[in-house]
């Protein structure tokens, strides 16, 4: 790149400040400041940086930077342009697809700058194909001839490239349609990964996944990567296939491109190369900003998280309320606060310890008797007791009143849906049929729903019928979602969620579904899933998740603690969503006001 400039904090305090170092880039007669000052706004948002670049390339293309009066006019072609190359194979397609900002498949519908060119391509650059020598020829290959690939393209995107990670011989570029092309051609990848854009710097040969154009003294190598580069995001209009969409032959020989002056074309890419090395510092910069961001995240919840009484939780947690800009500074990070969150409540950090009660052990003794009751009264099945939690599976302290226990220690009944897949029918005639996809942390998602018959619902509630109270587990696809039922119909479950029945009297279920959600469980159930295409976390698998049990009424405590902490992450995070959707617009009605200008 040709000037490197240093980027401060862009901000629209000192657009001023940006407004001077884009005077060097663009020409006196666009309007540079009013571009600064929307620069400020785009290298703000997310995804700015992409914004900026596409931006830059798309007024370079439209005469914009080397001079801003001259008006669009309709591109025609002039003249008689013949192409460089004796065309073989099928011919350039006759169906015009329109471009972007300076290509086009055809003699399309496009605008460029009063003054430029609009002509075929092939008639100012020699269009090459490239090829792979037979893999089954040792001597094929390893000869020293550069030869590029896909990831060559990729580590060389919009550069030069002057070395390959493979080589091809003398001798396989004579027994193949691979062909040794010139420094300077300019290649372009067309299948699979469509749009890698690079030059050569010497002598290469390339594989069958790109066209190549070998430039005549009329356009620049780099101006032509350039316009490329600008149309990238567009190239998927010229492309075709179900699985992997490719630019054929016909498409690519039927390009037409604007092409000013070759004067004007060195001015646009220099100007743009400063650019992009102006927008490559901001870049630079917001990632150090983003990084001493994530270290400043890390050490807030680390703070959380070693807490070890509920007053050190307080001043942690409000350092982090003050801070919550430099903390959070993505909505998606919201959900790690959540996880400490849950994970302190289970340490017994949120709340006091209030004397009195009964401890922990003796609920789980009249938990075990409430289950042997059950099982004397043929609503449970009798089940191998579980092993007990060893200290090797205790991954941190408990108030002394707390208990280590096992999810099948709490449950007198665990249970999942039907193993086949039942007869759907619709809204009016069934009754509601839940499946994994509608149990979500946060509620249940109804609009997905599906229903089966009465007679259906009849057989499914007769192996585990839901209830109010009961905890849904989800065990199949997306494990380890629990959310406790406070629906108000009937329904039954398939086999991907598990049906957690408690003793209500001594286990609270809303504190065993916040447990189950927190990253002490939810790691040990991806643990205990097994499968690869059919994910399973199998019901003998999950009854053995440890995780501490509190006095029951240290559980409600704990629970309405944990709840009014989740509405506060609930609040921030729709404010960060609500700043995103802002920015999002604010970045669309910059570009598009910069592009209409």
């Amino acid at each position: 790149m040709s000037v490197q400039i240093g980027v401060a904090e862009v901000t629209g305090s000192n657009a001023a400040w940006v407004a001077a170092r884009i005077e060097k880039v663009v020409t006196e007669e666009f309007d540079s400041r009013r571009f600064a000052e929307n620069f400020a706004v785009l290298a703000e948002a997310a995804g700015g940086s992409s914004s900026l670049r596409q931006l830059a390339l798309h007024l370079a293309f439209q005469g914009r930077f080397t001079d801003r009066g001259r008006p669009l006019v309709p591109a025609v072609v002039r003249g008689v342009h013949q192409a460089l190359s004796v065309s073989k194979g099928r011919e350039a397609a006759t169906t015009p697809v329109r471009g972007g900002s300076a290509l086009a498949v055809g003699a399309a519908d496009m605008m460029i700058p009063e003054g430029w060119d609009w002509l075929p391509l092939v008639s100012v650059a020699k269009l090459e194909s490239g090829h792979t020598p037979s893999r089954n020829h040792a001597d094929y290959w390893d000869g020293g001839i550069p030869w590029i690939g896909i990831r060559d393209a990729k580590n060389h995107n919009y550069g030069w490239i002057d070395a390959t990670e493979q080589t091809v011989s003398a001798k396989g570029l004579e027994n193949s349609s691979a062909r040794l092309l010139p420094a300077g051609t300019v290649c372009l990848s067309r299948t699979a990964s469509v749009g890698y854009v690079t030059i050569m710097r010497r002598s290469m040969a390339t594989s069958q996944d790109f066209v190549n154009w070998v430039c005549s003294t009329r356009i620049l190598p780099e101006y032509l990567m350039q316009l490329l580069r600008c149309e990238v995001p567009v190239l998927k209009r010229f492309s075709k296939g179900a699985v992997h969409q490719t630019i054929y032959f016909p498409e690519v020989k039927a390009f037409h491109i604007s092409l000013p002056p070759l004067a004007e074309q060195k001015r646009i890419v220099a100007r743009v190369d400063q650019l992009m090395a102006l927008i490559d510092d901001l870049e630079a910069k917001q990632t150090r900003k983003r990084e001493v961001s994530t270290q400043f995240t890390k050490a807030s919840l680390e703070a959380l998280t070693t807490a070890e009484t509920h007053e050190e939780f307080d001043l942690a947690w409000k350092r982090v309320i003050e801070n919550f800009p430099t903390v959070i500074d993505r909505a998606e990070r919201v959900n790690d606060v959540r996880g400490a969150i849950r994970n302190l409540a289970m340490r017994g950090v949120l709340t006091e310890h209030e004397p009195g009660g009964v401890p922990a052990r003796a609920l789980l003794e009249r938990v075990e008797a409430e289950r042997q009751r059950r099982i004397r009264a043929k609503e449970a099945r009798g089940t191998d007791a579980l092993p007990p939690v060893s200290a090797d599976e205790e991954p941190f302290p408990i108030p002394c009143s707390w208990a280590w226990t096992r999810l099948g220690n709490l449950c007198w009944k665990v249970a999942d849906g039907p193993h086949f897949s039942p007869k759907y029918v619709t809204k009016e005639d069934g009754v509601p049929f839940l499946s994994g996809r509608n149990i979500k942390i946060d509620g249940f998602e109804l609009d997905s729903v599906k229903y089966v018959t009465p007679k259906d619902h009849q057989a499914f509630c007769a192996r585990t019928k839901p209830e109010p109270g009961d905890i849904l587990y989800t065990k199949g696809g997306t494990t380890g979602v629990a959310l406790v039922n406070n629906l108000d119909f009937e329904f039954s479950v398939w086999v991907h969620v598990a049906v957690l029945k408690l003793d209500l009297a001594n286990v609270y279920a809303q504190y065993v579904a916040m447990a189950l959600n927190s990253p002490h469980c939810y790691a040990q159930s991806q643990k205990h899933t097994h499968g690869i295409g059919n994910r399973d976390l199998g019901l003998t698998r999950m009854v053995l998740i440890t995780l501490p049990l509190p006095p029951l009424a240290e559980q409600k405590r704990i629970v309405a603690k944990v709840e009014h902490l989740m509405k506060l992450c609930d609040d921030l995070e729709a404010k960060l969503r609500r700043a995103e959707e802002r920015a999002s617009k604010l970045v669309e009605a910059v570009v598009q006001e910069m592009v209409a200008v």
